[in-house]
């Protein structure tokens, strides 16, 4: 039951990420032609990828599964 909990969380938690990308995305504020642009979307990105990385290990460890 408490890995379901961590999998809803990033469900949700990457469901908001998205949904804000795409508003932003769509309304023109970021375009692929400026590097900046391009860059902060790329960190933002490996970002979200790595905290969720990092908060299943932490949650594994909890468990005294790792």
């Amino acid at each position: 039951m408490n890995l379901l909990s961590l999998v809803y969380q990033f469900l949700i938690g990457g469901l908001i990420f998205a949904v804000g990308v795409f508003l932003s995305w769509t309304s023109s504020d970021y375009s692929w032609k400026k590097r900046e642009d391009r860059l902060t979307l790329s960190y933002m990105l490996f970002g979200f990828f790595l905290y969720c990385v990092f908060q299943t290990l932490w949650h594994f460890h909890a468990l005294g599964k790792i």
